[in-house]
């Protein structure tokens, strides 16, 4: 397929889509899960190869990875997708900076973070979490709600929170 003018292959592009009765949203079989409290809810997708980000409101709601290749770029923008501006989000970690993962808390209550185990919260076993840390806090959340759920000491370091997998700028503020 060739590109629209003035746009090179794999280049970011932006689309919107409206959240329907499932919660649930998909863009050339990556899904994306909102809830029902989104239901009729515009969502605005930036989405290049490596993050999809969605905005509602102009409020960023959700980053994720990007499952989409420069091929299904392609395909989008046949379909009505447009050229995106810059990310919402910056693409590296700023020292002093916020960033989020998510992590299955074992049932014991413990999260895996670079190779070494951290205690959260044993009432938390078995639930999948998102994690926000911000200098030497460490807070989990519940990833539906945003709640917060417990806060303690962040064990990690600005060099070793650039290694770890999923590792990404936050997302918007807990509850």
């Amino acid at each position: 397929m060739a590109p629209t003018l003035g746009r090179q292959p794999g280049e970011a592009v932006e689309l919107e889509r409206v959240v329907g009765p499932s919660g649930n949203l998909a863009i050339r079989g990556q899904q994306f899960w909102l809830g029902p409290a989104r239901v009729g809810q515009l969502v605005r997708f930036w989405i290049d190869c490596d993050m999809v980000h969605l905005s509602i409101g102009g409020t960023r709601v959700k980053t994720v990875r990007s499952h989409l290749s420069v091929n299904d770029l392609a395909i989008v923008v046949a379909q009505g997708a447009v050229p995106s501006g810059p990310p919402p989000l910056p693409a590296t970690l700023e020292p002093g900076g916020v960033v989020q993962l998510e992590r299955a808390v074992s049932r014991f209550g413990s999260i895996n973070l670079g190779g070494r185990k951290f205690l959260i919260a044993e009432s938390l076993g078995g639930r999948q979490v998102g994690i926000w840390i911000e200098g030497p806090t460490l807070m989990a959340f519940d990833l539906d709600t945003r709640e917060l759920l417990r806060t303690g000491s962040n064990p990690v370091p600005l060099e070793q929170l650039r290694g770890l997998r999923r590792v990404r700028p936050a997302g918007p503020p807990l509850r």
